[in-house]
């Protein structure tokens, strides 16, 4: 009878350790589990303020894509009408360069004779 007693004593000083510790663990797990809790919610608030800057991000690529289109609009045919001509006076240039460096190296030529 006596190690019925021992036994007794021994699982109720198990048990007792057993509490206590859950007490320890539970008492470590609290303050854990409320700041992940913070955690989470500011994550949930970035994650929002991030979406709404996407949104506005999709937005503002549609605005830009129309300007995009009415400027493409306006510039192409201005640039054919500009370019042609500037083409043209670009090639009148360039002869008259060539030229005037032809007349002054004849003209240089000359004043040695």
């Amino acid at each position: 009878m006596e190690w019925n007693l021992v036994w007794l004593a021994v699982i109720a000083i198990s048990m007792a350790i057993f509490s206590i510790t859950m007490v320890v663990v539970v008492s470590q797990a609290v303050p854990l589990l409320s700041a992940m809790k913070a955690t989470t919610a500011k994550l949930d608030q970035t994650l929002d303020r991030l979406q709404a800057i996407g949104q506005e991000l999709e937005h503002m690529t549609g605005r830009v894509r129309r300007v995009e289109e009415r400027i493409a609009t306006v510039v192409d045919p201005l640039l054919d009408q500009t370019l042609p001509p500037i083409r043209g006076l670009t090639a009148i240039l360039a002869g008259v360069r060539t030229g005037l460096g032809a007349l002054a190296k004849g003209k240089g030529n000359d004043s040695r004779n």
